[in-house]
């Protein structure tokens, strides 16, 4: 089997490197490769872009720049981007905290804020004032009378659901909502969530699995 496979796409190439053959070799056929089509696009001023596909072979950072090197001295040609099948280690443990459902049985006080990356059941309580943040959702059994932010920055997705009632703020992404019981009935089946107009809306827990499939098939897995 070649080390080193070209195929075309209308952007430019991909070239696939065989993660079962030895690196150098890779080397040897990739530069042979290059210069052949160096020749062949001699009288074209374009510049081509290449998309590496690497398998199941994760290159060191020492084999990306030996990569980046050689297409270096190609003026003509680029690298649009190496790109795995796999993901390191220290990368998989980062996505499996942050698609757990985080346990906190904290004491979030006036002045103090609390962050999370992954999705939190929270059953300490927010005094006034304090703030409690994650990227994900926020799943409300304790006691709330301050700041909600879910889904910070940017997450459209994550949804807060439990009794709003004394909550000061509901943030979710970029939306605010001034929480105003006369305005709203608030219970523990309460879901604050992104419409499909952006904007803060409310809705009954038992609607998550239409309304957030993806979440709902996630909690069902934690239970």
């Amino acid at each position: 089997m070649d080390s080193v496979v070209l195929k075309g796409r209308k952007t430019g190439y991909e070239i696939y490197l065989n993660d079962a053959a030895n690196f150098d070799e890779i080397m040897r056929e990739l530069n042979v490769l290059l210069q052949k089509l160096q020749t062949s696009e001699a009288k074209s001023d374009n510049q081509l872009a290449f998309a590496l596909e690497t398998g199941n072979r994760l290159l060191t950072k020492a084999q990306v720049k030996r990569v980046r090197e050689l297409f270096e001295r190609f003026t003509n040609f680029k690298i649009e981007h190496i790109q795995a099948k796999v993901i390191d280690i220290a990368t998989a443990k980062e996505a499996e905290r942050k698609n757990n459902i985080h346990v906190e049985m904290a004491v979030i006080r006036s002045g103090q804020e609390l962050a999370f990356d992954s999705d939190v059941l929270f059953l300490g309580n927010l005094h006034q004032g304090g703030v409690l943040r994650s990227h994900g959702s926020i799943f409300m059994l304790g006691q709330s009378s301050g700041i909600i932010e879910a889904g910070y920055p940017d997450n459209d997705e994550a949804v807060v659901v439990g009794d709003l009632s004394s909550t000061t703020q509901v943030r979710i992404s970029d939306t605010v909502e001034i929480i105003n019981p006369k305005n709203h009935s608030f219970d523990n089946s309460t879901v604050a969530l992104i419409n499909d107009l952006h904007v803060l809306d409310f809705d009954e827990v038992s609607n998550l699995a239409t309304l957030r499939p993806k979440l709902f098939r996630k909690m069902e897995e934690n239970q």
